[in-house]
Order: structure tokens, then sequence, then C-alpha cells
């Protein structure tokens, strides 16, 4: 029975797990802003891009490890709260603003909201963490779609390709931090130095690149969290 269990004593078994994932979030984040500052790159894109793929990672997997769906909801919760520390530093001590802090929390969130709920729509825990590692698997897709999604963006019309540019943009959260860093910090991946990945897309090449805003893609995670949840309250009531 997936009940959660009511006072005291059902906080403290709780905590064990949530105390795991923020004290695991705070170690990478700051892991990651001391590697960008001693690598000499910049220290906010790289600490906040570093922080998104622990999210991605580490939120369905927290969320499929708990016994229950509330204990998975709040170690999940836990991943994406834990990353307002580094976002602090990097308010206090780089060149982030309150508001564009604010704007990479509210995705994080919208991201970790969205496959923690995917997961527990299956049943089982042995189901839950196949659905965590597919869920991780799919957001880190979606992040490189401007790189395999090129014969989609090219294909058609003018006016289809700007619609696939913009649906590709749109559910990316890296262009979503991106964007939510601005304009404090500008980081264009198509004008970047290193264009490890994104320089091999069409986006901003052929295809000019479309102004998405960040709180976009977070509705974007935050209607999938309502859905796939609405779906597994019903699942169980069932």
């Amino acid at each position: 029975m997936d009940s959660p269990a009511a006072g005291p004593a059902g906080w403290r078994r709780y905590a064990p797990g949530v105390v795991a994932a923020a004290a695991a979030t705070i170690a990478v984040d700051l892991g990651g802003y001391a590697a960008a500052r001693s690598l000499g790159a910049d220290a906010v894109v790289g600490t906040i891009l570093v922080g998104l793929a622990w999210l991605t990672l580490a939120a369905p997997a927290f969320a499929a490890g708990g016994p229950m769906s509330l204990d998975g909801a709040l170690r999940a919760g836990a991943v994406a709260d834990a990353g307002v520390v580094v976002l602090a530093v990097l308010v206090a001590a780089e060149n982030l603003s309150v508001i564009g802090a604010v704007g990479v929390y509210l995705l994080w969130a919208a991201v970790a909201l969205a496959e923690c709920a995917v997961v527990w729509i299956a049943r089982s825990r042995g189901a839950r963490h196949v659905v965590a590692a597919v869920a991780a698997c799919a957001v880190l897709a979606v992040c490189a779609g401007p790189f395999w999604a090129n014969r989609l963006i090219d294909a058609g019309s003018p006016d289809v390709r700007r619609a696939r540019a913009r649906a590709v943009v749109a559910v990316n959260p890296v262009y979503a931090v991106a964007n939510a860093m601005s304009p404090r910090v500008t980081f264009v991946w198509h004008e970047s130095r290193n264009r490890i990945l994104y320089g091999y897309s069409s986006l901003g090449r052929d295809v000019a690149m479309p102004p998405v805003g960040w709180y976009v893609t977070a509705g974007a995670y935050a209607a999938i969290a309502a859905a796939a949840g609405a779906v597994a309250v019903i699942r169980r009531r069932r």
C-alpha cells in the first residue's frame, strides 16, 4: 500500500534519503564550480550546466529509490532545492543576477518534477528504476536535439522549418538555462569558442535561432509533471 506515514516517525523515515539527495547535489554542484574556476572557464555557465546534468540523472534515480511516492517526490525535490546553495554562491561571488538564479531554479525544479512524476507512473520498484533510466536518457536526448534533429529542421517550407526549430529550442533545458542567465551572463551556443555539440546544428546557421523564453520550457516540463502525476494518482487509486 502506497500511503505516507504520518507524524514525526514518517518524516524520520524520509529524512535519510532526502538528506543523501541534498548532500550529493551540493557536493556535485560545488565541485563543478571549483572545477570551472580552476580550469579558467566561465564559472556561472560551467556550474549551471554541471548542475543541470546532475539533476537530469539524479532526480529520477532518487525518485525511483523511494519506497513510496511521497518519499520519491521529496528526494527528487531535494535534488532541485539543494541547487539553491550553489546558485547563492554564483549570485554572491560571480555575475549571476538574482532573477537569473530564480529562473534557473524554477527550470531545474520543473525538470525534476516531470521526471519524478513519470517515474511514479510505474507501480513496482524495479519498473520505477527502468523508467528512471528511460526518463533521464529522454531528457539528455532532448538536450542533444539541435544535433540529431538537423534533418527535421532543414526539411519543409520556411514556416515549417521555423516552427520545428522553435519546438527543438522550446523543449531544451540547456537553451532555457542559457536564456535564464541573461542578460548579466551571455552564453550563446553557436557563438561560443568550444562548439563541441551544437556547432554542428542547423540552428543559428541554416535556420535562424528562434527566441524562446526560459519560462516556456519550464512551463512545458511543469505540464508534463502535472499530466504524469495525474496518471500516477489514477493508477494508484485503481
